[in-house]
């Protein structure tokens, strides 16, 4: 909910209404899916009145009532000191009743861990399951006066709805560096790999005129990528590392990716 260093606070706070409403926003979790899953793999509703939420999408024709995967909804299995945590959460677990499983659609473990050093926040995240699926890590980055740069040594194409296309040749300061602008009015929803399309890791930066921070992390396979996304006029830009290259079509029935996020 709030990572900070000082007086300077890098995950957006006015997305609070966003977490409240559906636990979107601030520190959200990708899996074990990603975004919307196709029709055919949502299960049928067990309740209306499971989540607050539901009835507003139910009310708008939405089926997929879990975007981003149930890991984000419900409470996990814990224990916690001052500088670090470890919980799990799993399809047998129960939510008022509910097997999670049920949700889900499938079965499933999940397992993070966080431990706070003295410049870094350290995250391990893994999880396996019956089908294809996949984790990452959904902050909502803050901006400064809606403006920042978007850092990273990337392959030469980059994921968009449209499918794979070569990456656009003024988002590049060289060859492969990613030098990504973001102001009020840029529209970003794109997936990115790492220079090497067979390394399992990758850095990258969010530069503003009062803060940095540097992501890096380390997946279990080359099946990993970050996404970039930014809505028009969002005082946020969300870099999401996830354990797939194509997140919405997911390879692996399991994965772990290892992140420090540390700020500048």
């Amino acid at each position: 909910m709030s990572y900070s260093k000082g007086d300077i606070e890098v995950i957006d706070q006015k997305t609070l209404p966003l977490f409240e409403e559906r636990m979107a926003g601030l520190g959200a979790l990708i899996g074990p899916h990603f975004h919307h899953r196709p029709d055919s793999e949502i299960p049928p509703l067990v309740d209306e009145n499971l989540f607050p939420f539901i009835k507003k999408l139910v009310e708008k024709g939405e089926r997929e009532m879990f975007s981003h995967g149930i890991a984000r909804y419900v409470p996990w299995k814990f224990t916690g000191s001052e500088d670090r945590i470890e919980a799990t959460l799993s399809g047998a677990d129960l939510f008022r009743g509910v097997k999670l499983s049920s949700l889900e659609g499938q079965d499933f473990e999940m397992t993070y861990k966080a431990q706070l050093v003295d410049d870094s926040l350290l995250i391990e995240y893994s999880f396996t399951k019956e089908r294809p699926g996949v984790i990452g890590l959904h902050y909502y980055f803050a901006l400064e006066d809606q403006k920042g740069t978007v850092e990273s040594k990337v392959g030469p194409d980059y994921h968009r709805a449209e499918g794979w296309q070569p990456v656009e040749k003024e988002w590049l300061k060289g060859p492969g560096e990613l030098h990504f602008g973001i102001n009020s009015g840029v529209e970003a929803d794109f997936g990115f790999r790492p220079e090497d399309p067979l390394s399992n890791k990758s850095e990258l930066q969010l530069k503003t005129s009062s803060h940095k921070v540097h992501i890096n992390y380390e997946a279990n396979s080359e099946e990993n990528a970050w996404q970039l996304y930014h809505p028009k006029e969002a005082s946020y830009v969300c870099l999401e590392p996830v354990t797939a290259q194509d997140p919405r079509n997911p390879k692996l029935t399991s994965g772990h990716l290892k992140v420090r996020i540390k700020i500048y």
